[in-house]
């Protein structure tokens, strides 16, 4: 008992304990506890971890005279304990509001990121954010597991729970979960821990093969050191999703085995450092593709400990996208993320791909307009992968349809159309609908042209604040449209179907109700 209580034993863990949790925890949201032995011990701990100043500490303890649970093998300094004391009760007046204070600051991510605990806490505490378990304390039968269970809570992008121990206990772990009597009274939140407590050996030996399944993607590619060809491999969508899988497996593991020294001991220098310039050359890739091919995706929590992987271990900027896609309508932004890009093709590429979500983005204000151009622009992409067009011409007609898109309307709309905020949408459905009836169109004051600027009136003459919300509104807008059309045969002498009525007020109405959203 006394080596543990030597001073120099607890700096040194201390010294372990802030090197660890910095280089592999802080910054990512993750929490961690410290069971030590007595008071004397925690409030020790606490001190030396200030000191060192790499991890907000704190003690939770029962106050000096309830001695509920101590497990001290040696009487406890008083006078240590109640300085301490005294000094929690001037900071937060109460023993409840202390623990309340510390606990709600251990909840939050920016807050109290070790908790130091002897019992209180150890055994009866749930915080999903709690994901390491620092050991310096004897623990038997289902305290192991109890203790255990603090750390194996379901929190999104927590992948394990980590155990250091200091003490040897878990050399007892296989006895205490075999034990029919240790489990006597033990929680029954925690039974699922049978079976699911692994040596950190077990899942750094997946590395090599988590590895070789990344590469594995790439088979195909015959030069290795080619990225263009590699962002190009990653062109179809489910490709792209078994890369990012692999990536994710892999990238897991590895920070798993970064945080563990057994790790450096079993893995030559040479081979750990493939393995950290592949993750960020992987890393980078991800980015790159994202940006090329317009995708947004969420990696959660966990990505937080990867990038604090890159930085404690790798010692090299993570390649990241740090800001949002920016929209083909923010010309001079999006005209200079393009040029970042190395590469005709990719150019090409991120044109296209941005240029069908816009579009996806923003159909409903012109069914027909931008539904055309979603087929023009996929059969772009589709005859440079059968290399029926080149690097060149691909750019070329991605372009051409993105500078028609960002004008919102085809070159050889009516010009007196462009003098009207919804028209040219109205006019699309109508072209399309009225064209078996054999209108024409030759000049700018055809029928389809006069329509859809008389469509807009109508519309406009109904409007008021909040009308898509409104059923009343909604239904003069429908009659004002179904006497409009009937009018035509009298007037035109153009007998419109029913069916075709319908579809020119509910898709007329239907964009109307879309437009009125960036109406300003």
């Amino acid at each position: 008992s006394a080596i543990h209580k030597a001073e120099q034993r607890l700096r040194m863990i201390a010294f372990d304990v802030s090197a660890h949790y910095a280089d592999n925890f802080k910054g990512t949201g993750f929490k961690a506890q410290l069971a030590a032995d007595s008071r004397n011990s925690a409030i020790q701990y606490r001190t030396f971890l200030k000191e060192y100043g790499l991890v907000d500490a704190e003690v939770v303890m029962s106050s000096p005279d309830t001695r509920e649970g101590q497990e001290s093998l040696e009487e406890e300094d008083t006078s240590t304990v109640n300085r301490f004391w005294k000094e929690m009760m001037e900071r937060f007046d109460t023993n409840e509001k202390y623990v309340k204070g510390l606990l709600a600051s251990f909840a939050r991510e920016d807050g109290v990121e070790i908790l130091i605990v002897i019992d209180k806490l150890l055994t009866g505490f749930d915080e999903p954010r709690n994901t390491v378990l620092y050991i310096d304390k004897p623990l038997k039968d289902h305290n192991i597991l109890q203790a255990i269970a603090r750390v194996n809570r379901i929190y999104t992008g927590k992948e394990f729970g980590y155990i250091v121990d200091y003490r040897g206990v878990l050399g007892e772990l296989n006895e205490a979960m075999n034990t029919y009597e240790a489990l006597a009274g033990f929680d029954p939140l925690d039974v699922d821990l049978t079976g699911a407590v692994i040596d950190t050996h077990e899942e750094v030996a997946k590395l090599s093969q988590c590895h070789s399944d990344l590469w594995a993607v790439f088979k195909e590619v015959p030069n290795k050191k080619d990225l263009e060809a590699f962002e190009q491999h990653l062109r179809p969508e489910d490709r792209r999703q078994e890369f990012y899988d692999a990536l994710s497996r892999y990238q897991k593991t590895l920070a798993v085995a970064l945080s563990t020294e057994h790790f450096y001991e079993e893995t030559s220098p040479e081979r750990i450092k493939i393995y950290k310039d592949d993750l960020k050359l992987f890393r980078g890739l991800r980015a790159s593709v994202q940006q090329r091919y317009a995708e947004v995706i969420d990696y959660g929590q966990y990505e937080k400990q990867i990038r604090k992987v890159m930085d404690s271990h790798i010692q090299s900027p993570d390649v990241e996208v740090l800001t949002e896609l920016v929209n083909i309508f923010d010309v001079d932004s999006f005209d200079q993320e393009v040029e970042k890009r190395i590469g005709t093709a990719a150019k090409a590429d991120m044109i296209a791909s941005r240029t069908i979500r816009t579009i996806h983005e923003k159909v409903d204000e012109d069914p027909v307009f931008y539904k055309k151009f979603a087929q023009l622009v996929q059969e772009a992409i589709e005859d440079y992968k059968e290399k029926r067009i080149t690097d060149a011409q691909f750019l070329k007609l991605v372009t051409q349809y993105m500078e028609t898109i960002r004008q919102g309307h085809e070159k050889d709309l009516p010009k007196e159309l462009t003098q009207y905020k919804e028209a040219a949408a109205y006019y699309g459905v109508l072209k399309e609908t009225l064209a078996p009836y054999g209108e024409q169109n030759e000049d700018d004051k055809g029928l389809t042209t006069v329509m859809a600027i008389d469509v807009e009136k109508i519309l406009g003459r109904r409007k008021i604040r909040d009308w898509p919300s409104m059923e009343d509104v909604i239904k003069g807008m429908q009659n004002d449209l179904d006497d409009f059309l009937f009018d035509l045969e009298e007037s035109q002498d153009i007998k419109l179907s029913t069916e075709d009525m319908d579809v020119i007020i509910e898709r007329c109405i239907s964009i109307a109700k879309k437009l009125e959203k960036y109406d300003v």
